[in-house]
């Protein structure tokens, strides 16, 4: 890694180690997985009259899974990357990492029920690459 933003085209991962890094930053920081599962957050900022609305760009938050802990990010030389925890309705987790998707909108909810989720912790590491 190159730097912690994200934003530095020299940074490189392997949907490997995204998956690692979202499970021990929720198991070590309990609160990464709150707030990355929240819908909206609305608050209002400190000397000012409006509140401010915020929406989380992981659209399954809004789906039949239940988010535990996530992030998105794009730059142009990555394209769209999701990695996220997500709970079925039987309570058993999966983590889904989804790079280089050349759409906002991948596929992580197909990947999610692809096969059905045989146990806890299953990793799905997906690596979409676009050919320009």
């Amino acid at each position: 890694m190159r730097e912690p933003t994200g934003l530095d085209e020299k940074n490189c991962a392997t949907a490997a180690d995204c998956a690692r890094l979202v499970n021990i930053a929720r198991t070590l920081y309990p609160e990464i997985g709150r707030i990355t599962s929240l819908k909206k957050y609305v608050f209002k900022p400190v000397n000012r009259k409006n509140s401010k609305k915020l929406v989380n760009t992981n659209k399954m938050v809004f789906s039949k899974y239940k988010v535990k802990a996530g992030k998105t990010g794009f730059i142009l030389e990555s394209e769209y990357c999701l990695t996220t925890i997500l709970e079925d309705g039987l309570g058993r987790e999966i983590t889904v990492v989804v790079l280089g998707a050349p759409a906002p909108r991948p596929v992580s909810g197909r990947l999610a029920s692809w096969p059905a989720m045989p146990s806890k912790n299953v990793f799905k590491l997906v690596y979409f690459h676009s050919i320009t």
